[in-house]
């Protein structure tokens, strides 16, 4: 849960300037931040880690940060889950820390294997209840525009 392994999940999506950039989303599949996310340090795991585990921002992270943070940037701008990106984004920036992932332990062996399927069934869970309302939205237009004829 820091701004350069949130840079590595973008330029697994997007590429980088290095790599050279495709134009788009570098494959079919759907790449989804399913780590460690600032919210859940702040509600799920709140008070069960130890302090020493929470590190200061560094300039170098802020900068980062701020840079992910840009009004153009395409980690948040450009992807479906833009606005959830963004809102992560700021809750780090206002933590001002960051937690290595291998500071799980603390919570024992089993914790790891446990969250991360509990975030991918969450997960799941979403897109359903999103490809749901989709096909609801769709059918009320279909509706609406089948009445008008």
């Amino acid at each position: 849960c820091n701004p350069f392994g949130l840079g590595v999940l973008q330029t697994y999506e997007r590429g980088s300037a290095r790599m050279g950039r495709d134009g788009g989303d570098r494959y079919s599949v759907a790449l989804r931040w399913v780590g460690l996310k600032p919210s859940h340090l702040r509600d799920e795991l709140e008070g069960q880690l130890p302090r020493d585990v929470y590190q200061r921002l560094t300039d170098v992270d802020e900068r980062r940060l701020e840079k992910l943070l840009g009004e153009a940037h395409p980690f948040h701008n450009d992807h479906r889950d833009g606005e959830e990106r963004l809102q992560e984004l700021e809750i780090m920036q206002s933590n001002g820390y960051k937690v290595e992932l291998e500071a799980m332990h603390w919570l024992g062996m089993d914790f790891m294997s446990d969250y991360l399927e509990q975030v991918l069934l969450d997960e799941e869970a979403r897109l359903e209840r999103q490809e749901r309302e989709r096909l609801e939205h769709e059918e009320a237009s279909f509706d609406d525009s089948d009445s008008e004829l």
